[in-house]
């Protein structure tokens, strides 16, 4: 019977809480109200701020990624002379081994 006490207590102070909570939340909602939009508005600047900064970064990305390719390109293409000088160096030194 000691626990039902308990049990009866607990009930009573939550349906105590239940009913007090509107009451609370109209005294407090001019306060309230003002705190909950000044705080969705740092978050809002929080989000477009670290977006823009996101689309930055993406874009620096972008930029290396491009540079690195350009490079990749140039390197191929001086391998590719170089290729063509060594195998004409070696024609021509077939070439004058030949008339000898």
């Amino acid at each position: 019977m000691v626990n039902g006490g308990k049990y009866m207590k607990n009930v009573g102070i939550g349906l105590g809480v239940i009913m007090l909570v509107p009451v609370v939340v109209s005294a407090f909602a001019p306060v309230l109200r003002p705190l909950a939009r000044s705080m969705v508005k740092a978050g809002v600047r929080a989000y477009e701020r670290s977006r823009e900064s996101v689309e930055e970064m993406g874009e620096s990305f972008e930029d290396i990624v491009a540079e690195v390719h350009e490079e990749m390109i140039e390197a191929n293409d001086s391998d590719a002379l170089m290729s063509a000088m060594e195998k004409e160096a070696m024609s021509t030194e077939e070439r004058v081994a030949g008339t000898r």
